[in-house]
């Protein structure tokens, strides 16, 4: 699998509107589809799906008001790590000794992508690399 597949899923809200409970494999089937991927989801794209639920759920409850980035990538962390029942395959890009990075006219250091990695390892084929942009 690539690793360009967008998070964003037209249609799904409207499942969701008409009272239709949408699992996270319906989910992650929609995704693919809308990306234009062929087969089945990864268990890792199920799993990051239901993670994603959860956090809007928690979201339109109330329960998680996002400020910033940096509470997205932990919710979604943490959100992660209920799916997985541990962390083993869910990690960060480290900081240290990262290059400076120019933004306009300011140079930005430690900055680093993508956020998050869902995978066993940099060789792993069904990684999931997320890059988290929020407004």
């Amino acid at each position: 699998m690539t690793s360009t597949t967008s998070v964003v899923a037209p249609g799904i809200e409207e499942l969701a509107g008409a009272g239709k409970e949408v699992t996270a494999e319906e989910v992650a089937f929609m995704r693919r589809a809308d990306a234009g991927l062929p087969g089945p989801p990864s268990d890792y794209e199920v799993k990051l799906a239901a993670a994603l639920q959860h956090m809007v759920a928690w979201t339109r409850a109330g329960k998680f008001k996002p400020q910033n980035e940096e509470d997205v990538q932990c919710f979604l962390y943490h959100a992660l790590v209920l799916q997985f029942d541990d962390a083993t395959c869910i990690r960060t890009k480290l900081t240290h000794g990262s290059p400076g990075v120019a933004v306009g006219d300011q140079k930005v250091g430690g900055m680093h992508f993508p956020d998050l990695i869902i995978g066993e390892s940099d060789g792993d084929p069904d990684a999931i690399y997320i890059e988290l942009k929020v407004r």
